[in-house]
């Protein structure tokens, strides 16, 4: 009779590959336990040990190894050894996209009942912020509320993302100086520091020096001189500010107002100093 062929026998391979999903279950099992998935000989009755490479059907006329089939255990995990390289090409990465397949959502109209503070999600009616925060605050809703962002939105959107940007800009440019922050928190709680009952400084000495100060500007175009009022009325303006900041936590309204209203001539001071430098300080 002719020899068999080398391949006589391969259709019964497939029975001794392992299915992926029993490992898989193996790898699920407690700590402290090892199980391998069953062996097609393991179906037998008699407690024969697993026939050898040289007792399997078509060993007799196979003239090199076809395929390998290694299970380890190590921790109560079964692995199966090699892992055939089909399986890495069929698996994907769920989470990653392209970003198109899915739409952000939808802008929404302006809430006008909210304030600066809380247009920026910054701590609401707090005069003392971190520039830092506000900064980052502003650029993210910035670039969220983009014209440019939302050119290719429906136009109703479009004009809602507008509105956002205008507040967003003016909520931006009160909060981050700190003169304007405090007689907007002031104006928000019924006090106006702006219009003609503002009043007038109430401790004459420092009316008194800011008088002066402005004599000395108005007659000197020495710039040495002139950085020497500004830096002196910067001072004065550092002191003044983290009083009106304890103002503030305590809910003294009063204090408040007067210290803005002292604020406000040094700030008038401050500008007056910078139109004589020659260049901005």
């Amino acid at each position: 009779l002719p020899p068999s062929p080398p391949w006589a026998g391969l259709q019964s391979l497939p029975s001794l590959i392992t299915p992926l999903s029993s490992l898989a279950a193996a790898s699920r099992e407690p700590q402290g336990t090892c199980s391998k998935p069953q062996l097609p000989w393991e179906h037998s009755q008699s407690p024969a040990q697993p026939p050898t490479v040289s007792t399997l059907p078509w060993a007799a006329n196979q003239s090199r190894s076809i395929a390998s089939h290694t299970l380890s255990c190590s921790a109560g995990r079964a692995l199966l050894k090699p892992i055939p390289s089909m399986v890495f090409s069929s698996l994907r990465c769920q989470g990653s996209t392209s970003g198109n397949d899915s739409e952000e959502a939808r802008i929404q109209p302006l809430d006008r009942s909210l304030n600066y503070f809380q247009i920026l999600g910054v701590p609401d009616m707090q005069f003392s912020l971190d520039p830092k925060e506000l900064d980052q605050c502003y650029k993210k809703l910035q670039w969220q509320y983009h014209p440019d962002k939302a050119s290719l939105r429906p136009k109703q959107e479009q004009e809602w993302a507008a509105e956002h940007a205008t507040a967003i800009n003016h909520a931006y440019s009160t909060l981050k100086d700190p003169l304007a922050r405090g007689t907007y928190m002031l104006a928000r709680l019924g006090v106006n520091v702006d219009g003609e009952d503002a009043g007038t400084i109430s401790d004459p000495e420092l009316l008194m020096e800011i008088m002066e100060s402005r004599e000395e500007v108005e007659n000197t175009s020495d710039a040495s001189q002139l950085h020497a009022l500004l830096n002196k009325n910067r001072e004065k303006l550092g002191s003044l500010f983290s009083k009106l900041n304890k103002c503030f936590e305590v809910n003294d309204l009063q204090a408040a107002k007067d210290i803005a209203t002292e604020l406000i001539y040094l700030d008038r001071l401050e500008e007056a100093i910078k139109e004589k430098l020659p260049t901005a300080a």
